[in-house]
Parts: C-alpha cells; structure tokens; sequence
C-alpha cells in the first residue's frame, strides 16, 4: 500500500466505525460467504497473447513449417470467491468487512498452437494466470420485499493484492510434459471500489441466501516482478521490433534491462485490469 492510499482507507475506516452500535449487545453478526463468476477485459494480457500466436505463425512460415488451426486464447471470464463478516446496524443497514479471492487462467491446452516440422508435431503455449485477493469494508442497504425477502444494495472499498504470472512453454507430441524456457510472477497492490445489487431469501431466523450482481473497478499497476533467472525488475509493456520477421510483437515483461530504443516502442507500465461484472451465490448465517 502506497503513502497515497494509506489515509483514504483510514479515513473511511474511521467512519464506517462511528456507525457501529454504542452497546455490543445489540450487534447482530453474519457470516457471509459467495462464490460465482466474473468476466474483465484483461486488453494488455489479450494483446501480448495474441502478438506472440502472431509471431509464431511468422516463424513458422520463415522456416516452411505448418502450423495447424488453433483458436486465438483470450483470458476474460473467471471465479471469484467472497466471504466475510456483516453487522447490522439497523435493520436496514449493515456494515461489513469483506475479502475473497480472484481467479483467471489460460492454461497451456487453451493456448496450445501446434507446429509441425517436417514429420514431428510440436506443441507451443503461453498459459497465462491473474489473480487478486481483496481486503475491503462495505456499506448495505436492504429493502424489504416480503416477510421473507428483501434487495439490497451494497457499496464497498478497499485494497486489492494482485499477481500476474505467464509462462511460454513447448513440448514433442510425444512428451507427456512441457517445458518451460521462460517464466515470470509479479505483484502489485492497488486501491478498488464496487458497487452490488442483490436479492435475498431468508427461510429461517438464522439463515439466508442472495444472489448478488457486482460491478468492481480495479486497474492495477506499478507491478514488481520477477523472471525464471530470479532477475527483479517492473512490468512493462511494449512493441519490440524482430528484424528477422520484420514484425513488431506486443510484450507484458519483466524489464531487467533498458530496451533498446532502435527497436521497442510504445512503452509503458503495465495496467492488468481486473474491473469487470460478476455474478455469484450465497448465503448468510447470523451468530
């Protein structure tokens, strides 16, 4: 967490604090638990990946291989897990403290582009994997509908710890393994905001279930990283120039050296954006 972030979420902390009932027997506690699916853009990651199954098909023509058909992979749908601990504070409002875990992945067959030289069938791939764990405090608003159900709006801040790893990888046809020449794992933490729009069911006193619709806002930057030599550098992203091709590949890489300027352009720092909607199911038990 950066200096600049540290007093926001204080701040917000404090206040979310001062709305907590004065007895503490009157709190009312929820553990809450969700899991679901979440679709985000991830451009950067989509772009390098595509550029790289671009470079192969060149490579591949240069030295008279055949590449056979493979869709083009993009990482946009994942699962997201949430729980966490709500109080109430009237009986139309409750405040939480939320976490939960991110997960999106291509994983080496989704990425799998198979080249074949001369007789042999060679499998090349770029698995790629994002994820983030999330530590944040919410504000919820119910509004009854029935006895028994009720919507609810709900509005959340907080920090979000990502991870960003992606791999090239090749294999014989004939291994039952790949290898991996190139690895690199970087992280960074940035601050996001949701917003929540619900429907819950209560059966009994002490239990319900919600379904839950989210859009979060989270466009992580400033990543550290590291690649397989264990070589610590930023994560960047840029065009650079392959002669032999003549072709300019778009690149997410740990930078451990100045690139050269003759032959990169477009560069940046790499943003993996995790914003996007989601749907996920739950329930809540009181305690």
């Amino acid at each position: 967490m950066n200096l600049k972030e540290k007093p926001i979420l204080v701040s917000l902390l404090s206040f979310l604090l001062s709305l907590l009932p004065s007895s503490a027997s009157a709190l009312e506690i929820s553990l809450i638990w969700s899991a679901g699916l979440q679709r985000s853009s991830f451009s950067l990651i989509n772009r390098s990946l595509a550029s790289w199954v671009e470079r192969m098909h060149k490579e591949a023509e240069l030295q008279g291989w055949s590449v056979e058909p493979s869709p083009l992979p993009h990482l946009r749908s994942g699962y997201e897990m949430a729980f966490g601990l709500q109080v109430a504070l009237t009986s139309r409002w409750s405040l939480g403290l939320a976490s939960g875990f991110l997960y999106f992945e291509l994983t080496e067959k989704r990425t799998s582009v198979p080249v074949k030289k001369e007789n042999t069938l060679y499998f090349y791939a770029h698995p790629a994997k994002a994820t983030a764990v999330p530590f944040g405090l919410n504000l919820t608003y119910f509004l009854p509908l029935t006895k028994n159900s009720c919507v609810f709006i709900k509005g959340e801040a907080g920090l979000l710890l990502a991870r960003y790893i992606d791999r090239e990888a090749n294999r014989k046809e004939t291994d039952l393994k790949f290898v991996y020449p190139v690895y690199q794992n970087a992280q960074a933490n940035s601050p996001y905001v949701l917003l929540g729009l619900g429907f819950s069911f209560q059966p009994e006193s002490a239990t319900s279930f919600f379904l839950e619709a989210d859009y979060r806002q989270a466009r992580t930057t400033d990543f550290k990283g590291t690649n397989k030599a264990g070589q610590e550098g930023p994560l960047e992203f840029y065009e650079e120039y392959l002669p032999s091709l003549d072709f300019w590949q778009a690149r997410l890489l740990v930078v451990t050296a100045e690139p050269d300027p003759e032959l990169s352009r477009n560069r940046q720092k790499a943003v993996i954006d995790f914003s996007g909607f989601s749907i996920k199911i739950g329930m809540a038990i009181k305690f």
